[in-house]
C-alpha cells in the first residue's frame, strides 16, 4: 500500500491543518446540531474528501471519544473496510447526469439506514454535475428526510449554483502550510523507520507546491534502503547547488552576457532544466519577500522574476520547453521588451488618413514619399503616424491624388476573391458575378439582371460589407446597386 493511502487521515486528530473546520465539526457532533447539507470547498489536496469521510464516520460512531470516531466500534470498522452501506460516496465527475442523481439518491434516500444513525451521501467533485442533475438534487436538498445528510466537496465552488449553496453549510478549506507538511513527513519518517536529511525534506516540501499528497508521493519515491539523502537526490535529479543558483542569478542581474553560454553548458551536462529554472524562480521570490522593504532597489529582481514566470507558463505549451527561459534571460540582459510591435501595411496607413477629419493636417513631403513606395512594404506603427505635421494642408488634396492614382487599378476579380473569404456570403458573391458591373463617377455600379438578385444584394449588411471591401482594396470607391 502506498504511503499516501496508509497515512490518509482516519480521524480529526490525524487531519493536517484545517483547525477551525475540525473544531467546528466536532462541536456540531457534541451538541447534536448537525444540519442536513454541508459543502467543503476550495483548493485541491487539502483534505476535503478525507474530512467528509471522517465527519460521516463520527456522525455514525457508536462510541465517540472526544467527538472523534473511535475506529473500534462496528460502524467504524465497517466504514474503514468499505462495507458501510449507509455512507454512499458518489463521484460526480463520472455520474454527471440527472439519471444518476435520480437512481443513486432520490429513489433510495427515502429508505431508512440499515445499521447506522444517518444515511450520508458524499458527492465528490460536485461542480461536475449537469444543470439538470443540480435541479434534481435541489428538490431533495430543500426537503430531505430526517435520516439523510449530504456532504458536497468541490474545487470550483463558482460552478455550483447559488440555489445549492444557499441550502448548504459552507466550509472553505485552506492550503496546508510548509511547517505542517514538514511535521507530517517527519511523523511518517518516524513511523516507517526512515532516516531523512532535513535538506531532503525541505526540497520535497518546496517541490510539492505545498500539496501534502504530492509531498508524501515524493517522499516515498526518494526512499532508498530506509534513507532519504539530499546528496542522492542531487546526483540522480542532476540538481544545481543553491550557491551556484545564487551565482547565476547575480550574473543575470549584472547582465553578464557570458551567462547564456554557462546555462547552455549546464543544460548539456544533463541537469533537469525545468527544476533548475524553478529553483531560480523560488530563489528570486524568497529574496524579494525577505527584502520587501527595499523593493525600490530591487526592481531588476522583480523584472527578472516576472520574465521568468511568463517563460515558465509559456514553456508548458512550447515545442521546446527550455526556449522561453533563454528568451526571457536574453530579453532581460539586452533590455528589449518582448512586446509584439504592431506592423501595418501601406493600405492601412491610408485608411487611417482617410478616416481623419478633412481639417487635419499632414506633412506633404512625407506623404509624397509614401505614395511612391511599394504598397506591400510594412512599416512600424510609430513611423505610420509620424507623417502628421503642423502645417495646414487639407487632406482632400492628397485624397484626390490617391484616387487618381488608383482609378486604373480597379479589378473586380480582387473583390470576388475578398468576398470569397466571407464564406457565409457565398450567395452574395454569386449574385454579383451574375450581374453587370462597371465603374462610373467613383462608384462601383452593380446592375442586377433579376429582381431576386437585386433583393439579395441590396441589403444594409451587404452594402456595408461591399463598401468596406472597396475601401480596403481601393480606398475611394462606393457601391451602387441598380436593376
Amino acid at each position: 500500500m502506498s504511503l499516501y493511502l496508509k497515512y490518509r487521515p482516519k480521524d480529526f486528530s490525524s487531519l493536517v491543518w484545517q483547525e477551525f473546520i475540525k473544531e467546528t465539526l466536532k462541536k456540531t457532533i457534541s451538541e447534536d446540531k448537525s444540519v442536513w447539507a454541508y459543502i467543503f470547498c476550495w483548493p485541491r489536496w487539502t483534505g476535503k474528501t478525507s474530512s467528509a469521510r471522517i465527519f460521516s464516520m463520527a456522525l455514525n460512531c457508536l462510541n465517540n471519544h472526544d467527538w472523534n470516531p473511535c475506529l473500534e466500534c462496528d460502524n467504524c470498522k465497517s466504514f474503514l473496510a468499505w462495507k458501510m452501506t449507509d455512507v454512499i460516496e458518489i463521484d460526480a465527475a463520472s455520474h454527471t447526469g440527472v439519471d444518476n442523481i435520480r437512481e443513486e439518491i432520490i429513489e433510495k434516500a427515502v429508505f431508512q439506514p440499515n445499521i447506522a444513525k444517518y444515511k450520508i451521501y458524499i458527492i465528490d467533485e460536485t461542480h461536475m454535475l449537469s444543470k439538470w442533475a443540480f435541479n434534481a438534487l435541489l428538490k431533495i436538498l430543500e426537503e430531505p428526510p430526517a435520516h439523510v445528510k449530504f456532504i458536497l466537496a468541490t474545487t470550483e465552488v463558482n460552478k455550483v449554483p447559488e440555489t445549492i449553496l444557499s441550502r448548504c453549510q459552507r466550509y472553505d478549506f485552506s492550503k496546508i502550510t510548509k511547517n505542517d507538511i514538514k511535521s507530517r513527513l517527519d511523523f511518517i519518517a518516524k513511523e516507517e523507520w526512515v532516516e531523512a536529511d532535513p535538506e531532503a525534506i525541505d526540497y520535497i516540501v518546496k517541490n510539492s507546491d505545498w500539496w501534502l499528497r504530492n509531498a508524501i508521493s515524493l517522499f516515498e519515491q526518494f526512499i532508498i534502503w530506509w534513507k532519504i539523502s539530499f546528496d542522492f537526490i542531487k546526483s540522480n535529479l542532476w540538481l544545481v547547488s543553491s550557491d551556484k543558483i545564487e551565482e547565476i542569478i547575480n550574473k543575470i542581474l549584472n547582465k553578464d552576457r557570458k551567462i547564456i553560454h554557462e546555462i547552455k553548458e549546464i543544460q548539456d551536462s544533463g541537469v533537469n532544466m525545468k527544476l533548475f529554472f524553478k529553483d531560480i524562480l523560488f530563489n528570486l521570490r524568497d529574496n524579494l519577500i525577505a527584502d520587501f522593504s527595499l523593493w525600490n532597489e530591487k526592481t531588476s529582481n522583480l523584472k527578472l522574476l516576472n520574465l521568468l514566470w511568463e517563460a515558465f507558463v509559456k514553456s508548458k505549451n512550447s515545442f521546446d520547453e527550455i526556449l522561453p527561459f533563454f528568451i526571457a534571460i536574453i530579453t532581460f540582459i539586452s533590455g528589449d521588451s518582448l512586446i509584439e510591435e504592431k506592423i501595418i501595411t501601406k493600405k492601412e496607413i491610408w485608411w487611417e488618413i482617410k478616416k481623419t477629419d478633412t481639417k487635419e493636417v499632414i506633412k506633404k513631403e512625407k506623404i509624397e514619399t509614401e505614395i511612391k513606395e511599394n504598397k506591400q512594404e510594412n512599416v512600424d506603427l510609430d513611423d505610420a503616424f509620424s507623417i502628421f505635421w503642423d502645417e495646414e494642408i487639407i487632406i482632400s488634396e492628397e485624397k484626390s491624388k490617391l484616387e487618381n492614382t488608383n482609378t486604373t487599378n480597379f479589378n473586380i476579380e480582387l473583390l470576388f476573391a475578398e468576398l470569397k473569404k466571407e464564406w457565409w456570403k457565398a450567395f452574395l458573391n454569386l449574385a454579383i458575378k451574375s450581374s453587370e458591373t462597371f465603374i462610373k463617377d467613383d462608384k462601383l455600379h452593380i446592375k442586377a439582371k433579376t429582381k431576386f438578385n437585386f433583393d439579395k444584394i441590396n441589403t444594409i449588411d451587404n452594402i456595408t460589407l461591399l463598401n468596406q471591401k472597396l475601401i480596403d482594396l481601393w480606398f475611394n470607391y462606393q457601391v451602387k446597386i441598380e436593376m
